[in-house]
């Protein structure tokens, strides 16, 4: 949300030019002191939500094993943060990269939403977007749009990820390292069978981290195996020719 990005978002949605962004949590770092991050973190678009307290949250989370400077800097990486991003270029061609990370992929498989939960979470993602386009808000609609977007803040990545897929036309995913872990390949697939997100996952190795637990071919062999062929040529063939080719 750094207005000297501004515009490079501009010339890349005219353009059609995609843009990856790194979309785990727990893992980038801020080598500038406690001041210095501070004011980073103040400068977030979302001027009217309570930043030190879902700050002080992502620090504690205790889904995520890392320091706590780095659960701290995984606010700038948060999909919250990209629907201010996408009500400004509502066209922009984006890939969340790892499409949450493994934190996430866990506490997805591991800490499902009960029903009733769910279903007051589901539409989060649509209902912010509804809530950003109106201008002006009236007051009951900056509350209600603050207390979205700090319930957000407090979501799970992958969760929100897949609202946003579905929310946003040229919005994807990419499943870089996080798949390197086999035991998602049943949840991968779950996720193809879902209409709205098939053509939205990309394939991806992140090979140089992929070298730290297997290597690059192996990673791909065992997908290919995982999924069928119709599924795997959708992540490698026909998903990125649509991300990389303007439309």
């Amino acid at each position: 949300y750094d207005n000297r990005l501004d515009d490079l978002y501009q010339y890349a949605e005219t353009h059609q030019i995609p843009i990856i962004p790194h979309t785990a949590s727990a893992i980038g770092d801020y080598r500038g002191d406690d001041h210095q991050l501070k004011e980073l973190l103040n400068q977030c678009k979302f001027e009217d939500i309570d930043i030190a307290q879902i700050v002080e949250d992502l620090a504690n989370d205790p889904r995520r094993i890392s320091t706590k400077r780095q659960k701290i800097c995984s606010f700038f990486g948060h999909p919250v943060q990209y629907l201010y991003l996408l009500n400004q270029y509502p066209r922009l061609k984006i890939s969340f990269a790892h499409m949450g990370g493994n934190f996430d992929w866990d506490d997805y498989i591991q800490n499902p939403l009960p029903a009733a939960e769910a279903a007051k979470y589901d539409h989060i993602v649509a209902e912010i977007k509804s809530l950003l386009k109106k201008e002006p808000k009236t007051e009951a609609e900056k509350r209600l749009l603050k207390e979205k977007l700090e319930t957000a803040f407090g979501l799970n990545w992958l969760y929100l990820i897949q609202q946003i897929l579905r929310e946003y036309e040229n919005t994807y995913a990419d499943i870089s390292f996080t798949l390197s872990n086999p035991n998602y390949f049943s949840l991968l697939k779950n996720l193809l069978g879902q209409p709205d997100l098939r053509p939205k996952i990309l394939f991806g190795t992140d090979y140089y981290m992929v070298e730290i637990v297997t290597s690059d071919r192996n990673f791909n062999a065992a997908l290919s195996q995982a999924l069928t062929a119709d599924d795997y040529c959708q992540i490698t063939e026909i998903n990125p020719q649509a991300f990389l080719l303007s439309n």
